[in-house]
């Protein structure tokens, strides 16, 4: 976990909410991401849907909570076994 490593996400979704090429790209790049972060879980284990819903949770916490929550990287860190621990619960 790097320090800042989303800073330019919410820059770049401003951008793309007014440029047609910009949102193409956002958007792609916001597929990768979800495809890749469900891949992720699948290969732990999960359903096709819970992997789904589980890897679109993780990427939009990452991409968000970092620029938009001014917490320090110190409480970030605190609070990232719970987080952890509920993106990987078992299935129900």
């Amino acid at each position: 976990m790097s320090a800042g490593m989303a800073r330019l996400d919410l820059a770049f979704w401003h951008w793309a909410q007014s440029d047609t090429d910009a949102n193409r790209v956002f958007k792609r790049v916001l597929k990768k991401r979800f495809s890749f972060a469900a891949w992720m879980f699948s290969e732990a284990g999960f359903s096709k849907e819970q992997a789904k819903n589980r890897g679109r949770m993780m990427v939009v916490y990452m991409m968000g909570e970092s620029t938009l929550i001014p917490d320090s990287m110190v409480k970030r860190k605190e609070s990232l076994k719970l987080k952890y621990a509920v993106l990987t619960a078992p299935e129900k």
